[in-house]
């Protein structure tokens, strides 16, 4: 674990039950957009080879 990942561990168990829950909700979609943009790359560079592959 990396000291910046630690200091917002304690960051975020010094915070009130609401702001942690604000939190919670703010990487849920922070986690999910960076998935969709990673899923897309990968289906994307996939596509790409499997082309290559078939008509190169």
């Amino acid at each position: 674990m990396t000291s910046q990942l630690q200091q917002a561990i304690d960051l975020a168990q010094s915070m009130s039950l609401t702001e942690q829950l604000e939190l919670l909700k703010t990487l849920s979609t922070i986690i999910q957009r960076t998935h969709s943009l990673e899923t897309q790359a990968t289906t994307t560079e996939e596509d790409t080879d499997f082309l290559r592959l078939s008509f190169g």
